[in-house]
C-alpha cells in the first residue's frame, strides 16, 4: 500500500508521484468542478496488487443516464478513441451543482469574470508603464490629407522619439508638416482603476472560499478566535 501511494496514478508521461497526483486532482476540482479516477479490473479483487489509477480529463467524460439513473461513463480520448466504464470503475469527485444531478460545478466559473478583468487590467498597466504612458498620439493634418511619404516620415519620427523615451533619452521631435499632435487623455492609471483591482481580488477570493480579508495586508496576525486566519 505504501509503495502504491508513492506513485498512485498514471499520467501521459508515465507514473505520477503522490504530490503531482494530488495537485492535479485538486486543480481539476477548482477549474472544472470535478475530477475522475479510473480503476481497472484489478480493483475488483479484495486481494492482490492494484494497478495505478488513471486521472481523466473531465472535458472528455460523458455521463450515461438511463431513467434518471447513472448507469455508466463514456471517455473520449485523443484521436476520437472511446472507452466505456461502469460506475464502480470510476471515482467521481465533484463540487455540488444545483443545475445537474451528476456533474460538478467549478468555483472557477464564478471567479472567471473577476479574474479575467484583473488580468486585463494588469496587462494594461504593464503596457502603459512600458510605453511611459504613451498610448499612441493622434496626428491631425491642418493643411489637408497627408501624402504617403509624409505619413511614413511622421510615423518614423514619432517611433524614434518613443524608442528613445523608453531608454530615458527624451528629445524633441520636429515634424516636416503643418500638423497637430494630440495625446490620449489617460497617461497613468487613476484611483478608480486601483480600487477596481482591489475589489476584483476579493471577488476571486470569495469564489474560491477564501476569506476576502486575506487579500489585505495585516499589521498583526493574531491567532485568536476572531481571526480569519484562525478560522
Amino acid at each position: 500500500l505504501t509503495e502504491f501511494l508513492e506513485r498512485p496514478a498514471r499520467g501521459p508521461s508515465g507514473l505520477m508521484n503522490r504530490q503531482d497526483f494530488l495537485e492535479a486532482t485538486v486543480g481539476l476540482l477548482k477549474l472544472k468542478g470535478q475530477s475522475f479516477w479510473f480503476m481497472d479490473d484489478t480493483w475488483d479483487s479484495p486481494r492482490g496488487k492494484k494497478s495505478p489509477l488513471i486521472l481523466a480529463n473531465p472535458d472528455a467524460m460523458h455521463a450515461v443516464i438511463d431513467d434518471d439513473k447513472l448507469v455508466g461513463w463514456t471517455y473520449t480520448a485523443g484521436r476520437g478513441k472511446r472507452a466505456s466504464f461502469i460506475p464502480d470503475q470510476v471515482i467521481h469527485l465533484k463540487f455540488w451543482n444545483p443545475y445537474h444531478d451528476v456533474l460538478g460545478l467549478s468555483e472557477w466559473e464564478s471567479a472567471m469574470i473577476a479574474a479575467e478583468s484583473d488580468y486585463a487590467a494588469g496587462t494594461f498597466a504593464k503596457n502603459l508603464a512600458k510605453n511611459n504612458g504613451d498610448r499612441g498620439p493622434y496626428v491631425i493634418g491642418k493643411g489637408g490629407v497627408f501624402t504617403d511619404d509624409q505619413v511614413k516620415q511622421v510615423s518614423a519620427q514619432l517611433r524614434s522619439k518613443r524608442e528613445m523615451g523608453q531608454r530615458g533619452d527624451f528629445r524633441a521631435a520636429f515634424l516636416p508638416a503643418d500638423v497637430e499632435i494630440r495625446e490620449p487623455s489617460v497617461n497613468a492609471v487613476d484611483s478608480a482603476y486601483v480600487t477596481q483591482r482591489l475589489e476584483n481580488r476579493k471577488e476571486i477570493y470569495t469564489a474560491f472560499g477564501v476569506p476576502p480579508s486575506f487579500a489585505d495586508p495585516q499589521a498583526s496576525y493574531s491567532i485568536g478566535s476572531a481571526s480569519d486566519r484562525f478560522r
